[in-house]
């Protein structure tokens, strides 16, 4: 028969923690003092972003006439009529969409 060898006890092993010493806080690091802060900083860069002209802007203005008509896309007019749709996108959704030729209210 084959011998069984014996468990050695298991070492413990242990990590001690120390806490650093606590600082003591300052009134500039109240939540107050903080939010303040922060908006006063939101203010200046939004300032900032609304003086300056981003680059499509500026590119946008020095494109010619045929190019501004056709960057805005105008959808055809549709004659008002009544009309329903129906639409199946799967066994769980099912869209109904419709419109009136005189408003109803």
């Amino acid at each position: 028969m084959a011998k069984k060898k014996a468990k050695k006890a298991a070492e413990v092993k242990t990590i001690e923690f120390v806490a650093d010493a606590l600082e003591p806080v300052s009134s500039v690091s109240t939540p107050k003092a903080l939010a303040t802060e922060a908006a006063s900083v939101v203010e200046a860069e939004t300032a900032a972003v609304v003086a300056e002209k981003t680059p499509a802007e500026v590119d946008f203005e020095s494109r010619s006439p045929a190019f501004k008509e056709l960057a805005m896309p105008k959808l055809p007019h549709l004659e008002r009529q009544n009309r329903a749709r129906l639409q199946v996108q799967s066994p769980n959704k099912i869209f109904f969409y419709w419109s009136l030729r005189s408003n109803p209210f």
